[in-house]
C-alpha cells in the first residue's frame, strides 16, 4: 500500500536496503564527518597523558628495633608500612619540594605521590605522577631522598633519646657501683659482710657493660638507616594510550554509522521527489516498462535507436499493446520535465520496428520536439479535423509521422476529448499505433479527460524531479476517469561528453535527423 503522498505504508527489508543504496553518499559522507567530528572531540576534551615513575628504596631497620621472638615478623611489617606512611608525610613533601623545580605546593605533591611496600622484602616503592616523563621520574628520586632524609633524622632523635635514657641508667649504675664499693671499702665484718655487697656491685658491673654496649649499637644504627635501591629511570604513561586510542577509534565509528543511518533514512524520508524506479512504480501501482537515459549535455537531434534500454521499452511496449489490443495510448507526465522526447524517441522506435506509428503532439510548450521537426523539411500538406489544421512530417529514416498543431494556437483544438476521439478515429484507419503525447496533467486538467478517449495511458517519470506527491495524485485520478495505465517509462539524469548546444537534449541519436514531405491521408469528406 501506499499513501497519497508516495509513502509506502508497509516497509520490507528490502526496501530498508534500497533507501541505503541511493542514499549509500550521504550515508557514507555523513558516517565519515561524524566519526572524524566524534575523534576530534573526543581527544581535544582528554585530560592530558599523566606518567609515572617508581624510586625502589631499601629500608634498613636497627638491629634492636627488632626483639627476637614469634612476632618478630609482624613488628617488622609494622614497621615498614610506619614508613610508609612517613614518606607521604608533610614534612617529606616539604623537603622533596626543595630538591627539584616544580611550583605545586607540599599538599599538591603528596596528591601525586604513591608509596608501597614489597611484600616479605623491606623494599620501599616511591611512586611520583605528573604530565612529563621528566618530572615524574624527578619527583619520585625527590621523595625518595627525602624520606631517607626524614627516616635518617627520626632515627637519630630516637637513638639520641636512647642514648640519653642508657646515659641515666649507666650513671645510676656508677653511684650505685661506687656505693657499694666504698661500704666493702669501711666494712668490719669481715668475708661475711663482704662478699654479698660484692656480688651485689659485680651485677651492677654487668649491666652498667651491657647498657654501654648498647649505647654503641644505638648510635651505629642511628647512621645507618636505608639506601637508595634503585632510582627512578624513564616514566611510563598510565594507562594504555593505544587501547585508549582503540576504543575512541571504534565509538567514533559506531556513532559514525549511526547518524550516517539517521541523517540518510530522514533525508530519504523528507526528500519529495521520486528517487528510483521501483519507488515509482510503487506510487503508481503500475510496472515500469523501461528506463531511459536523460542528458542535457548532448544534441537533441540524436535519437539513438540503437540503445538496448530503448529496445527493451520498445519490447515492454509493443507487448503491452498487443495483449491489450490498444491501438492509442496517450503519454504524460505528472509536471513539466524539460527536454523530455521519451514520447518522440519511442514513437520512432516503434516505427523503425515495421509499424505504421503516428505521434501526436498535443499543446504547446513542447521545445524539444518542436526543435526537432524544425530542423527538417517540413511539407505544406494538413491534416483537417474539424477547425484544426496540424501539420504533418515524416521521418525519413524511420517512417514517423509527427502531427503537431500550430506553436501560435493556444488552446491546442486536440486538447479536448471531443476532438481527440473525431481525430484517433480517422488516425486508427491508417495507423497500427497512435501515440497521444500531452502537456504535463497537473498543468492541464484536460489531460484526463483525453485519457479515457485513448486505449492506454504511459506515464513519463523523470528521477529526482518528479515529486512523489505528483506522482501519486496523477494516479489516482487517472484511475477515478477509468483510464488504464499500461505502466511508466522512467528516465534517469546521465551525462554526456559532447555538448553541441544549448537546446535541452536526450541522450540519443544519430545526428541529422531528416523529413520528407508526405501527403497526409485525406477522406472522401475532406477529414482524416
Amino acid at each position: 500500500m501506499t499513501s497519497l503522498d508516495g509513502r509506502p505504508d508497509d516497509l520490507e527489508l528490502r526496501d530498508y536496503v534500497e533507501v541505503l543504496r541511493r542514499r549509500r553518499i550521504t550515508f557514507a559522507v555523513t558516517a565519515a564527518i561524524v566519526a572524524l567530528l566524534v575523534v576530534l572531540v573526543q581527544q581535544l576534551l582528554a585530560p592530558a597523558p599523566t606518567y609515572q615513575s617508581t624510586a625502589t628504596v631499601l629500608i634498613e631497620t636497627p638491629a634492636t628495633a627488632v626483639t627476637p621472638g614469634s612476632g618478630a615478623n609482624d613488628r617488622a611489617r609494622a614497621s615498614m608500612e610506619t614508613d610508609a606512611v612517613m614518606a607521604t608525610s608533610e614534612s617529606v613533601a616539604q623537603l622533596a619540594k626543595k630538591q627539584f623545580t616544580t611550583a605545586r605546593e607540599p599538599r599538591q605533591l603528596l596528591a601525586n605521590v604513591s608509596v608501597s611496600v614489597i611484600p616479605d622484602t623491606q623494599l620501599l616503592r616511591v611512586s611520583y605522577s605528573d604530565a612529563t616523563p621528566e618530572q615524574a621520574r624527578d619527583g619520585a628520586n625527590a621523595f625518595a631522598d627525602a624520606f631517607l632524609e626524614v627516616r635518617a633524622e627520626q632515627l637519630a632523635k630516637v637513638a639520641k633519646e636512647r642514648s640519653a635514657l642508657v646515659t641515666e641508667e649507666i650513671e645510676a649504675l656508677q653511684k650505685q657501683i661506687s656505693a657499694l664499693t666504698k661500704r666493702i671499702r669501711d666494712a668490719d665484718g669481715g668475708d661475711v659482710e663482704v662478699i654479698p655487697l660484692e656480688a651485689t656491685r659485680t651485677t651492677l658491673i654487668q649491666q652498667m657493660a651491657q647498657l654501654e654496649n648498647q649505647a654503641v649499637d644505638e648510635r651505629t644504627q642511628a647512621v645507618s638507616v636505608g639506601t637508595m635501591f634503585e632510582p627512578a629511570g624513564s616514566a611510563a604513561a598510565i594507562g594504555n594510550p593505544a587501547k585508549r586510542f582503540r576504543v575512541v577509534l571504534a565509538s567514533s565509528v559506531l556513532a559514525g554509522l549511526l547518524i550516517g543511518l539517521i541523517v540518510a533514512f530522514v533525508s530519504d524520508r523528507l526528500d519529495k521527489r521520486v528517487a528510483t524506479s521501483v519507488e515509482a512504480a510503487r506510487i503508481a501501482a503500475a510496472p515500469v516498462l523501461g528506463q531511459l537515459t536523460f542528458s542535457r549535455r548532448r544534441s537533441v537531434d540524436e535519437l539513438d535507436l540503437e540503445d538496448q534500454s530503448l529496445r527493451r521499452l520498445r519490447s515492454a511496449v509493443t507487448a503491452a499493446i498487443d495483449r491489450l489490443r490498444s491501438r492509442s495510448l496517450l503519454i504524460t507526465t505528472p509536471a513539466e520535465l524539460r527536454g523530455s522526447t521519451s514520447a518522440l524517441r519511442l514513437a520512432a522506435s516503434l516505427a523503425e520496428s515495421g509499424r505504421r506509428v503516428a505521434l501526436v503532439v498535443v499543446g504547446s510548450g513542447r521545445d524539444a520536439i518542436e526543435h526537432f521537426v524544425a530542423s527538417a523539411d517540413v511539407d505544406d500538406t494538413n491534416i483537417v479535423s474539424g477547425n484544426a489544421s496540424i501539420p504533418v512530417a515524416r521521418h525519413r529514416a524511420t517512417g514517423l509521422d509527427i502531427l503537431m498543431a500550430s506553436p501560435h494556437r493556444s488552446p491546442d483544438p486536440l486538447l479536448s476529448p471531443k476532438a481527440l476521439r473525431d481525430a484517433l478515429g480517422m488516425l486508427r484507419e491508417t495507423y497500427e499505433i497512435v501515440l497521444v503525447d500531452t502537456p504535463p496533467a497537473l498543468q492541464a486538467a484536460e489531460v484526463f479527460d483525453c485519457a479515457a478517449v485513448t486505449q492506454g495511458v504511459v506515464l513519463v517519470v523523470r528521477l529526482r524531479n518528479n515529486s512523489k506527491s505528483d506522482l501519486a495524485g496523477v494516479s489516482a485520478l487517472l484511475q477515478r476517469t477509468g483510464s488504464d495505465v499500461l505502466g511508466l517509462i522512467v528516465e534517469a539524469t546521465g551525462r554526456s561528453t559532447s555538448v553541441t548546444q544549448s537546446e535541452p537534449i536526450v541522450q540519443g541519436v544519430r545526428p541529422q535527423a531528416t523529413f520528407a514531405r508526405h501527403e497526409a491521408p485525406v477522406t472522401t469528406n475532406g477529414r482524416l
